[in-house]
Parts: C-alpha cells; sequence; structure tokens
C-alpha cells in the first residue's frame, strides 16, 4: 500500500494503492452502481456509471459528480464532504483499476485541492470507511464463489406451521325415533236396531 499527504501551502493531496481480490470490471461497476457501492463500503450510496452523473456516499457525507469515465481502467469524479469549509470548492479523485497476472486490482486513487490540513484525516477515512469494509465485501464475493454459493446470502426459510386439525365432524347420532304408539282402533258403537 502506498500512503502518502502533501499540503501545499493551500490544499493537500492524498495517492493511496490497495490491492482487492477481485477483476478490474468488477470492482470498476461496484464504484459507480450506487447499490453495489453501498453493499461494498457498508453505507448508503447513490451513483450512476454516466459522465455527468451525481453520486453520494456515506449517507450523503460525501457527495461529487462523474467527470470523466474510462470503463474498466479509470474514473475521475469531482469529491467533497459536509466536512469542508462552506467556501472551499469540491476536490477531485482520480480512481484508476490495474489488473495483477493474479486476477487481482490494484485500486489507486489520487485526490488533489483537498483542504489545507486535512490530508491526513482523509487519507485514514479512505483506509478505514472503504477499503477495510472493501476487502471483508470482496473476501466474502470470493469465498461464496469458490464454493458454489450465491454471494448474497438468503434469509432463511421459513418453517410451515401447520395449522391445527379440526375436529372431524362425525354424523349426528340417530336419535332414536319416537315411535307413535299404534293406536287401538276405537270400537264402534253399536247401533242398536
Amino acid at each position: 500500500m502506498t500512503d502518502f499527504a502533501l499540503a501545499n501551502g493551500r490544499m493537500d493531496e492524498l495517492d493511496l494503492s490497495e490491492i482487492f481480490a477481485t477483476d478490474p470490471q468488477t470492482l470498476f461497476n461496484a464504484w459507480l452502481d450506487g447499490a453495489i457501492h453501498g453493499a461494498m463500503t457498508g453505507a448508503p450510496a447513490t451513483g450512476t456509471a454516466t459522465v455527468g452523473g451525481q453520486w453520494t456516499a456515506w449517507d450523503g457525507y460525501s457527495s461529487g459528480e462523474n467527470l470523466e469515465i474510462e470503463p474498466y481502467s479509470r474514473i475521475v469524479q469531482s469529491w467533497r464532504t459536509t466536512d469542508f469549509p462552506v467556501d472551499a470548492g469540491p476536490s477531485q479523485i482520480v480512481v484508476t483499476f490495474t489488473q495483477l497476472h493474479d486476477g487481482q486490482t490494484v485500486l489507486r486513487i489520487v485526490q488533489t485541492a483537498l483542504p489545507a490540513g486535512t490530508g491526513a484525516s482523509y487519507s485514514d477515512g479512505w483506509k478505514k470507511f472503504y477499503f477495510a469494509p472493501m476487502h471483508k465485501y470482496f473476501r466474502r464475493a470470493v469465498a461464496s464463489a469458490a464454493y458454489g454459493e450465491p454471494t448474497k446470502k438468503k434469509a432463511p426459510k421459513k418453517k410451515a406451521v401447520k395449522a391445527k386439525a379440526k375436529p372431524k365432524k362425525t354424523a349426528a347420532k340417530a336419535k332414536p325415533k319416537k315411535v307413535a304408539a299404534k293406536k287401538k282402533p276405537k270400537k264402534k258403537a253399536r247401533r242398536s236396531k
């Protein structure tokens, strides 16, 4: 990893490099796609892969615009945080992606025009809030691919809850029928003649 911050009177500059266990295309796409960027850093992000497109990271803490995009090799963005002085313009980052012979990628970030005296703090921020969670994200992706598992964890399946068995309806017991008592025939009254 390379790291240095220079104070050149009014502005600081950074030059950071880190190796990630993924290919340049995957890393490039993750940098520009808001949903993947958020997953890779662990914080909400928005973004698009178009020049002039606006982006945010870390739930709006940093934001800017895509100034140049060279697919899978280079991205230039304006960049500022909510900590910048109100009168400070944006800094600029140039992010490059270089594939190594073993399939890994060197990610290099050169950042210019940072407010004076902030370089060391932002250098630490890149390491803590980007590089560390990115390593975890890409290690999980590599491990999942090696074992043929999907990269996203699936929620455990819910067990089907059996409905309580309703008591079976049994045929109603036949009530004994009332047997009508046989009526005795009435004796006919004899008529006298």
